[in-house]
């Protein structure tokens, strides 16, 4: 049934593994190398019969990169699918879940993404729930993230993306906003050079914070 079976060190198969390693669905997930190691010891295995997969894992919750990694545990469930609906045009839908047990508590994600491809131009969209739990309370925070990218000539792609950040969905501020355009550049096989501009918005507070990414990606 392409069958697979993992075994190791790896970041687990949660949510669109994007190359962009500063979306807030990665960075406030903690499945971004930006905010430290993101891999777990554990296993994964999955089958996939058609077009639709199914796949779980049962990882360490923490490792420690050379010391002890505790006993708590991590778990992974996922179910997706790609699907062609007609010439050029394609739909792609999934969910997730992934548990964390801490040592003060623990930390659940609950995840849908989807994709929407005709011709030339992609449509691909995240969002995510992030329920902690504590001793004393619980807390609910949401994540969203939304890409379009359209092919203008072979080698050159444009984009514009939406992130979203609520750390706690119960208190009216603190969001996270970003909007970001760029293009991408392929000048030869192999070589993406992708210059980003984000605008940056903050509640209650918005700081002056814009920022320019240019992104350089090597394919071996």
């Amino acid at each position: 049934m392409k069958g697979h079976l993992k075994i190791g060190k790896f970041v687990p198969n949660y949510g669109l593994r994007l190359d962009d390693h500063t979306a807030f669905i990665r960075t406030y997930t903690g499945f971004s190398p930006e905010g430290g190691r993101p891999e777990l010891t554990g296993l994964e295995a999955g089958i996939s019969p058609g077009p639709v997969m199914v796949s779980g894992g049962v990882f360490n919750a923490q490792d420690g990169f050379g010391g002890t990694a505790g006993s708590e545990k991590a778990y992974l469930g996922r179910a997706e699918g790609i699907f062609g609906i007609a010439k050029d045009v394609s739909v792609g839908i999934g969910a997730d879940v992934f548990h964390r047990q801490q040592a003060t508590g623990s930390v659940t994600l609950y995840g849908g993404f989807g994709s929407f491809s005709i011709g030339k131009l992609t449509i691909l969209g995240e969002g995510d729930l992030v329920r902690s739990r504590y001793t004393a309370r619980t807390q609910t925070g949401v994540l969203v993230y939304g890409e379009a990218d359209y092919t203008i000539v072979d080698g050159v792609d444009v984009l514009v993306a939406y992130d979203f950040y609520d750390p706690d969905k119960d208190i009216k501020s603190g969001t996270l906003s970003r909007y970001s355009v760029g293009v991408g550049f392929i000048p030869f096989g192999g070589v993406e050079v992708r210059p980003i501009y984000r605008i940056i918005q903050e509640d209650p507070v918005n700081a002056k914070n814009n920022e320019l990414h240019v992104l350089f990606h090597i394919y071996l």
